[in-house]
């Protein structure tokens, strides 16, 4: 978790002197979650025979208790250049749209966290639509329409402070 210092304060305990002080300390948790270290990472693959335009729904399992804004890379590794991708949780009833083309042996990178989409490394926010796509805890159903490509979801797993637990 990480917090910061807002206020500190002190004063001594009257009749002490220096000897004994009373102070306070105000600290700010601006994210108020424990993460795991290592990032977890699931690839699902979509392939389909012949290979076509086609919706595919899987389960994505954020194994933490809080909700997730993952980094999602969806990579035209399949010998396809990808265009008109849809990504839509159920779950959290979230979708998006990608209107650009992402070329064959690059990645469109959406990171939902930070609300930015990048295509082969260059900002493209201006063919994304819809809302950015994130995880509740437990089991998601996504499904995603477009060509043949991987599809992955990457984050830190995050719990609760254990005082809100």
């Amino acid at each position: 978790a990480n917090c910061y210092k807002q206020d500190f304060s002190w004063h001594p305990v009257g009749g002490t002197g220096l000897t004994a002080i009373l102070y306070t300390v105000v600290f700010f948790l601006h994210d108020p979650f424990w993460y795991l270290e290592a990032a977890v990472s699931h690839p699902h693959v979509v392939n389909t025979s012949p290979p076509t335009t086609t919706s595919e729904t899987w389960t994505e399992t954020n194994d933490g208790r809080q909700f997730q804004y993952p980094l999602i890379t969806i990579a035209a590794n399949q010998g396809f250049a990808l265009s008109n991708i849809t990504l839509a949780n159920s779950t959290t009833s979230t979708t998006m749209t990608y209107a650009g083309t992402v070329a064959v042996g690059t990645s469109l990178v959406i990171d939902s966290a930070n609300y930015t989409v990048s295509n082969a490394g260059t900002g493209d926010l201006a063919n994304f639509t819809g809302a950015f796509v994130h995880l509740a805890a437990g089991a998601n159903s996504v499904t995603f329409t477009g060509d043949d490509c991987t599809v992955t979801f990457a984050y830190r797993i995050r719990f609760n402070t254990p005082a809100f637990d």
